[in-house]
């Protein structure tokens, strides 16, 4: 590498830095922690454009797999379009649940994505959740929502996400808490993702993800020594942390603070993806990058041990796409 490459390297490198770090600012104060184990996701690997995707089930409407800006998306692309999870049973949601995913429209006029608590075909009735842009950025029973920028909600990527429990529903876009409500009506059994579209007005989500809810983060560490999470989420092959984990960080960092005599040897594992020595490495670089975030959110880095494990550890068959998501986590040990 010559020294003009080497300098535009080192600049590019810092300017991303310097974007990233701003970027977790701009979360300081997100407080959603996402569920603990996944019961469903899809990052649209390996799928094929113009197609149904390959893990989901039709309700009603029109939908295939485009490719937005290079990678593979959901549009959707009908009036009343409605799409379900390919689940092996109709009732899998938990008591306490987290939905995760991300939506691109471009235009404000139905600017949503309904969200009903009731798998395919069940005869449950349930109030259905309604987020995205427009007057009330989110609407679930009589309680509403509002974003404070709406502008940021069009042409671009935003960040959806929603926690369930028996008593209330919560729901963020992007870094703002925008609802939380008493649950209205009933146990959830499922999902469904729907909308309103047409030709121009085309919605685009990926990046889905369900998780089980789990117990107290200190209580898991007292009960198990540890508290694993799969909520702290890296960019693909590398150790940039996304904005939206900071819910999680910033609930480590306050039960560090809450119990000073607390440390944590933090631990990567990722998935069998990929080469042995490089999964090693990268989980090594992303434990380093989760001591470093917690550092600046006031840990003393004393308190704070690393180290990366790859794919030594796995907690579930790397042979599914679910398995492969469960293996790749952070796991708090009490030291």
């Amino acid at each position: 590498m010559n020294k003009l490459a080497a300098l535009l390297f080192a600049l590019f490198t810092s300017s991303a830095l310097v974007l990233a770090q701003d970027n977790m600012k701009t979360y300081a104060k997100y407080d959603f922690v996402p569920g603990d184990k996944i019961i469903f996701e899809d990052d649209l690997t390996n799928e094929q454009s113009d197609e149904f995707p390959s893990k989901w089930d039709l309700v009603g409407g029109r939908c295939e797999v485009r490719k937005l800006n290079g990678e593979n998306v959901i549009a959707l692309l009908d009036d009343r379009v409605s799409i379900t999870p390919l689940m092996s049973t109709q009732n899998y949601t938990p008591d306490m649940f987290t939905l995760e995913f991300d939506v691109y429209a471009k235009d404000p006029e139905y600017n949503f994505i309904i969200v009903n608590f009731n798998g395919k075909d069940t005869q449950t009735t349930m109030q259905e959740l309604m987020v995205g842009a427009g007057e009330n950025n989110v609407r679930y029973g009589g309680a509403t929502g509002t974003y404070p920028n709406e502008a940021e909600l069009l042409n671009r990527w935003y960040h959806v996400a929603i926690a369930f429990n028996v008593r209330t529903v919560k729901a963020y876009i992007n870094q703002h808490r925008v609802l939380n409500a008493p649950v209205t009506e009933g146990k959830p059994v499922g999902i469904t993702l729907a909308t309103t579209a047409y030709e121009g007005n085309e919605k685009f989500i990926k990046n889905i993800r369900l998780a089980a809810g789990g117990a107290d983060l200190y209580k898991r560490v007292m009960t198990d020594g540890k508290y694993v999470t799969r909520g702290i989420k890296f960019d693909v092959n590398k150790a940039t942390i996304k904005p939206e984990s900071m819910g999680t960080l910033n609930e480590v960092a306050k039960v560090l603070r809450e119990h000073p005599e607390l440390k944590f040897s933090i631990e990567g594992h990722t998935d069998s993806d990929g080469d042995d020595a490089a999964n090693l490495k990268l989980s090594q670089a992303r434990a380093e990058a989760v001591k470093a975030q917690l550092t600046m959110l006031g840990i003393e880095a004393a308190r704070l041990a690393c180290k990366g494990l790859g794919e030594t550890k796995p907690v579930d068959s790397n042979t599914t796409l679910i398995g492969k998501a469960n293996n790749r986590r952070v796991e708090f040990v009490k030291m």
